[in-house]
This record gives C-alpha cells, structure tokens and sequence, in this order.
C-alpha cells in the first residue's frame, strides 16, 4: 500500500498562513477603505471619484434659484508595491534541523511584507495629512493633542463610527496617563470583538497601538480618508536551486499592492492632503 502524500494541500496551507500572518502584522488594515475588488487584472491604477458639495441658499418669492454646479475628480491609487521576501533553502542542512524551516520562514516573511507595507501606510498618512499639531517640533502628545486631532477629522465631516486615533508605542503610557482614557479591558462583553492592537477608546474612538508608527506619532483618521488595494495577494512560489545541492529551493513570498490618500484638497486640505486625516506631527 502506498504511503499517503500531501504535499499540495501543504502547500496551501502554508500560503494561507503567509495571509493571515501578513494581515495580524498590518493593524493599520481595518481603519483604511479597502480597494482590492476594484485592482482587477491589468489594472496599474484604482480611480476613487469624488465631488465637491452643494450650498443651499433661500429662494425669495418671484425669483429663480440660483444654478449649482458640482466640481468632480478622482483621487487615483496606484498599485506600484511590489513587496516580498526572497530565501533559499539548504536542504542538506534542514535535514538534520528539527523545525519546519519552511513554515518557520514563511511566516517570518509574511511579517516583515507585513511591517515593511505598514511603515510605507504611515509615510504615505504623514505626508497626507490634511494638519499637523505639532508640526516638525515633536513632542509627546497631550490631551489637547488628541482633542485637536479628533475635530479637525469631525468638523470635516468625519465619522466617528469610522475614526482611529493610531498611535506608536513610545506615546502608549502618555495616552494610559489621560483620565478620560478607557482601557480595553474595562470594555466588558465587547472586549472579544476588538481589533488587533486596541488597547481602549478615548473620546469615543478606538486607540490602537502599532510599532511600526514613528517614535512621538499619532494619526486620527477615518477610513475614508486613506486607502489600499491589493490586486494579489500574498503568495508563495518555489523553484529548485542546484548551487546549494541537489535539493536546494529558491523561495519568495510576496504581496502586489497599492495605497493613497482620498478626498484630497477637499475641505481645508491643501493640494494631495486629506481633511480626514490629522497628524501629531509631520
């Protein structure tokens, strides 16, 4: 009797772990509008439209309203990251290891896909911003801070069901410091439904830790301010490579992606900035 072997279904179990790995190391992820069902095949860019507001006016009796118009564009995200992890292994020498080196590196590579498309998210919030506090003078964030941040998103017609505050772990114990701060273990019953790297809420939005933020940083943000799309997603191929031994492979892992700022130069934003993202500093 044969011997049963499965060695694509391992494959593919290792190329789902590869994707969930790469989305528990990107905590950023749920507070951004999500693209990937518009980055189809042969697509390099996604077109976000967008259109400028009406302003309503009385009408005196015997007279015609004035005519309103509405001025459209698109806020335009390229799919222009191309981010992987590429290894080889050397089978003569895995041999006599006692882990799966495949799994181990595979997920390894997933996470640092994971930190290197986070860190770019960041840039990319920092120099989309539609207002800094703190402006190039950084300092620790203040509860005034996080008030500023927090109105300038809302008086923007930001969300509050949509909003973020995402903060770098150097301004964790300054924000646990804040006596309106809500931990998120005093949430109760909610407290299984929170996001990775929620640690409470303050002032009714979510505050999430990410060390991949910059040191004396912190974003408020609404999803619909900041975007990604991901036209494929993280993936794994191997080949052989016969100049580490008769059963060396080469492998890589990696991840075909887009990201950019929406509703730029709306509101009070400048030109490539968005009204619905406030930064600490720049």
């Amino acid at each position: 009797m044969a011997a049963q072997a499965l060695p694509n279904s391992k494959n593919t179990l290792i190329i789902s772990l590869v994707q969930r790995e790469l989305e528990a190391s990107m905590k950023v992820l749920p507070y951004l509008t999500d693209l990937s069902a518009f980055a189809s095949k042969g697509a390099k860019t996604v077109s976000v439209p967008r259109l400028s507001s009406y302003t309503a006016a009385n009408r005196s009796f015997g007279a015609a309203f004035s005519e309103a118009t509405l001025t459209d564009a698109v806020d335009a995200i390229a799919i222009d990251q191309n981010t992987g992890v590429l290894w080889v292994e050397d089978k003569a020498d895995e041999i006599q290891s006692s882990i799966d080196f495949r799994m181990a590196a595979a997920k390894r590579a997933a996470g640092a896909v994971g930190r290197f498309a986070s860190s770019a998210i960041y840039t990319g919030l920092s120099a989309g911003a539609g207002t800094n506090i703190n402006g190039g003078s950084p300092a620790d964030v203040t509860k005034a801070n996080m008030l500023d941040l927090r109105e300038y998103v809302l008086c923007n017609e930001g969300n509050i069901d949509d909003m973020a505050y995402l903060v770098s772990c150097d301004q964790e114990s300054v924000l646990l410091n804040i006596a309106d701060f809500i931990r998120s273990d005093s949430y109760g019953a909610q407290s299984t439904a929170l996001e990775s790297g929620v640690i409470g809420k303050l002032y009714g939005v979510p505050v999430v830790i990410d060390n991949n933020i910059g040191s004396q940083q912190v974003f408020c943000i609404d999803k619909a301010g900041y975007a990604y799309a991901a036209q494929r997603s993280m993936n794994m191929q191997a080949e052989d490579d016969i100049q580490y031994g008769s059963s060396a492979q080469k492998v890589v892992c990696d991840f075909l992606w887009g990201h950019g700022t929406l509703q730029t130069a709306e509101k009070s934003a400048g030109a490539g900035n968005s009204p619905l993202v406030a930064a600490l500093r720049d």
